[in-house]
């Protein structure tokens, strides 16, 4: 999606936009609404039309917010979680997450094995890895 909450989708006619809601992470206790500018995590599912724009330029607005610990960026094309963190001193670190790890995302003290995400999704023998 793009800074103003549209997203293009192909259909045979051309090209349609629409506006998507921004995702409704959980909030802080005491902001627990849908619309909460105060996100603990925000999750992306990236696209090869999207990816650039989510992992960096999407990331570089979110990264600006107090109350944002946890950046996922779930990939469409293979088995991998990219993980940005916030750490106690603020800094951002990464974490990616392959099959066969679990993902830890400690803003909503949540563990969880990264084939569950992509459960009945198959993919090319080659993307797998």
């Amino acid at each position: 999606s793009r800074p103003d909450g549209t997203r293009d989708a192909a259909h045979e006619g051309g090209v349609l936009r629409f506006q998507t809601p921004p995702p409704a992470p959980p909030c802080r206790e005491g902001r627990e609404t849908l619309d909460s500018p105060f996100p603990l995590q925000v999750v992306e599912v990236l696209s090869p039309s999207t990816e650039n724009y989510d992992r960096w330029e999407k990331f570089n607005l979110y990264r600006r917010s107090d109350t944002l610990q946890d950046y996922v960026l779930v990939d469409s094309n293979k088995i991998e979680i990219a993980l940005y963190r916030k750490n106690d001193r603020g800094e951002w670190e990464i974490r990616r997450y392959l099959a066969g790890d679990l993902v830890e995302l400690q803003s909503v003290n949540l563990t969880f094995p990264t084939e569950q995400v992509f459960e009945g999704i198959v993919f090319d023998d080659l993307a797998k890895t």
